[in-house]
């Protein structure tokens, strides 16, 4: 091990080689997790701090390198100050095989600033590789697009910067090592995580964004207007689109994700900073708005029709999107309900699904197991005088995973609904939440948000490798929380989604075979959601599909007796092994610079 450590190692950019390979030598998790955490810490504080030695290595690995990258600079929206630190951070790159063209939207610098604005950078900069473009007034998309076509002949790589934002020393080499390593489509747009910083260059905040989800971009455009694209792709995509004069960037992100289809990918994140914005950018109305027209559009494109409401987040005032797609016709959905006695929570589930459910053709499944008082078969034969209620017995010690299996085999339904007992629906529409989701061809599971009677968050999706397994997003955070990045407010794409209440198209489920009954109690929901993926399907959270989850009140917690926490712990390390490499790569839907040790979003080692 020490070998393969040592030969690895001194590889730029290829920390990750060696947690890839040393995993599966039998390393324990939490180490494991903590030597993870240790190499962040090493590729982070440079985005920080510039390092002689990190200058030195990237140098080494790209001295082969031919790629040519044009940076559109934009220059709208800042003062003379930022302009010359956005300028001077386009030439101060390591890798410097670039031509940078500024384009002076805003007159900060006049007809006739070229000079101007070449004073003003430090003297150790080459200025004179820099072009000015003054453009006060015109079109950004057009003067873009020409640009592209006059100047990019012969360049490998788009960079479109806006507003005066500032780029890491080792933005364009890091773009090239990660295309180089495989990591990401030499054909393809990246984008990066961001550090907001005031006027006095003092870190403010740190925005470290998941990697592209489809429908987590409708939600918000997360990804922001700074971003790299490979020249053979921007011109594929016919470049950025002159209908648009604010949220062109939007759209083009739009028109290269929807390219995906039977390929490897297109969007790609690099989850380190490598842009700095000068500060918190206000949302603009126009910009608003035009997103709102420009997913509209992109949404009757791809045949989606759907309502869009546009609102502004409550903490930051970001521009966010809730699209209520249409139901294609009234599909049954079988509500599966696993359950033994406690009558009064079974009751008060039911209870609410029947009275304050606004989609009517469903049915109820009750899983009946090992129930032991006389109470709860009276309640039983009460419930099947609703004909859209039945009870099944399943005889068998208590394994969730079978028990669901079981189930199914009964339903009539082409959407099943998996959901506790210990839950009380609060949304009337959350089944028409959930269906517009799991309808999508593309899609393979819907989850809710799930509170606790404290108006608290019990779920909103479920994060890999939290405390080296996995764990409940947002666990404990307020109701009116917006969440991190606007996650509580958003549809989100994510890793996995709790099976306290969710939906899974019935060809779905029984495509990958079901539950694995081997997780009798523990994370079979998760490994169902990551087989799920691996099918090649996405996973939904929608947090507009709410209900209570009053947890584990009738089974209890799985942790209390010995024997309940030695088979805790036989699953978890099932988990584990199972899933050992996505583990070692890390949640795609959770930044790598955020915390495994909790739920709470909070940024690690160097960036607090």
């Amino acid at each position: 091990m020490k070998n393969l450590y040592g030969r690895l190692k001194g590889r730029f950019a290829g920390e990750y080689e060696y947690l890839r390979n040393v995993k599966n030598f039998g390393m324990d998790n939490v180490r494991f997790m903590k030597e993870r955490e240790k190499i962040n810490r090493r590729l982070g504080y440079p985005m920080l701090q510039r390092d002689e030695n990190y200058d030195r290595r990237m140098r080494e690995e790209l001295r082969d390198e031919k790629g040519r990258f044009l940076i559109l600079l934009s220059l709208a929206g800042c003062g003379k100050k930022q302009a010359a630190e956005s300028i001077a951070s386009a030439l101060d790159q390591v890798y410097d095989n670039a031509r940078i063209v500024v384009f002076d939207f805003d007159g900060i610098y006049g007809r006739d600033g070229m000079e101007s604005m070449r004073q003003s950078l430090p003297e150790y900069l080459p200025a004179e590789r820099v072009e000015y473009i003054f453009c006060e007034g015109a079109h950004p998309a057009e003067v873009l697009n020409k640009a592209v076509d006059d100047m990019g002949k012969d360049e490998d790589e788009i960079f479109l910067a806006q507003r005066g934002v500032k780029l890491s020393s080792y933005t364009l080499g890091l773009i090239l090592l990660y295309k180089r390593l495989g990591e990401i489509s030499r054909q393809s747009l990246v984008y990066s995580d961001e550090l907001v910083r005031d006027a006095d260059g003092k870190l403010q905040k740190t925005v470290f964004k998941p990697d592209f989800g489809k429908y987590t971009i409708r939600g918000e455009n997360y990804i922001g207007d700074s971003f790299c694209v490979s020249a053979a792709l921007w011109r594929q995509a016919g470049g950025l689109d002159a209908a648009w004069r604010h949220a062109f960037a939007y759209d083009l992100i739009l028109r290269v994700g929807s390219m995906e289809k039977g390929r490897e990918g297109t969007v790609f994140h690099i989850p380190q900073p490598l842009l700095a914005e000068w500060k918190e950018q206000p949302t603009d109305g126009a910009v608003a708005e035009e997103e709102e027209n420009i997913l509209r559009r992109y949404l009757r494109r791809q045949g989606e029709e759907g309502e869009i409401c546009s609102f502004l987040s409550r903490e930051n005032s970001d521009c966010c999107r809730r699209v209520r797609y249409e139901i294609a016709g009234e599909p049954m959905i079988s509500i599966l309900i696993p359950n033994k006695d406690h009558v009064d929570i079974l009751g008060q589930c039911v209870s609410s699904i029947l009275a304050k459910s606004t989609y009517q053709n469903y049915e109820i499944l009750i899983i009946e197991n090992n129930s032991e008082e006389q109470e709860t078969f009276d309640f039983y034969r009460e419930l099947e005088k609703d004909p859209r209620i039945r009870v099944i017995v399943c005889e068998t010690d208590w394994n969730y995973s079978y028990i669901n299996n079981y189930g199914a085999k009964y339903c009539r339904g082409e959407y099943l609904l998996l959901l506790n007992n210990d839950t009380e629906v609060i949304a009337p529409d959350w089944m028409e939440q959930m269906l517009m989701y799991a309808q999508k061809e593309d899609v393979g599971a819907v989850g809710a948000k799930l509170l606790y009677p404290d108006q608290t968050v019990q779920h909103a999706g479920v994060t890999l490798g939290i405390r080296c397994v996995a764990g409940h997003a947002f666990h404990g955070w307020p109701i009116d929380s917006d969440g991190y990045m606007n996650r509580l407010i958003t549809v989100q794409n994510l890793t996995a989604v709790t099976a306290a209440c969710m939906m899974i198209p019935r060809h779905v489920f029984e495509e990958i075979g079901g539950f694995d009954e081997e997780y009798k109690v523990a994370f079979n929901d998760t490994d169902l959601c990551m087989r799920i993926r691996k099918a090649g399907y996405q996973v939904i959270f929608n947090p507009y599909a709410v209900l209570y989850h009053y947890e584990s009140k009738s089974r209890g917690n799985d942790e209390q007796s010995k024997e309940k926490l030695e088979r805790f712990n036989r699953e978890s390390m099932r988990f584990q092994r199972q899933w050992c490499r996505e583990l070692t790569l890390g949640d795609p839907f959770y930044n790598r610079n955020l915390s495994i040790w909790n739920d709470d979003f909070t940024p690690v080692e160097p960036y607090v």
